[in-house]
């Protein structure tokens, strides 16, 4: 993903909907290193009687565009961009600097708790 996608949560010029408590662990994962999905990218699967579906990795999963050009603005890069980076699958050169998306964690966090 080179960028945010049209109802990317990481967008700053569109409202997107999302709990306070869930933008918290958002970024928390970030800061801790971990993936965030871009959510068209995702195979939810199916589950029955509300059990979460153990489903094998997805190779068509990517890390979210919005979450990647957000982070790449911050100077905060997570194991797998750092990989990415390394193995030549991404390189931080072809993100948008003027991407719309928030400036930082905090930013991204704040805006969700205005809802």
């Amino acid at each position: 993903m080179k960028g945010p996608c049209d109802n990317c949560p990481f967008r700053k010029d569109k409202k997107f909907h999302l709990r306070a408590a869930r933008a918290v662990d958002i970024a928390e994962g970030l800061l801790r290193g971990e993936s965030f999905h871009c959510h068209k990218t995702i195979d939810y699967g199916s589950a029955e009687d509300g059990e979460i579906d153990a489903r094998p990795f997805n190779y068509a999963e990517q890390f979210c565009g919005g979450a990647l050009a957000m982070l790449t603005k911050q100077g905060h890069f997570t194991q797998m961009m750092q990989i990415g980076e390394r193995l030549g699958v991404w390189d931080p050169s072809t993100m948008d600097p003027d991407a719309p998306v928030y400036e930082n964690l905090d930013e991204f966090v704040a805006a969700m708790s205005d809802e």
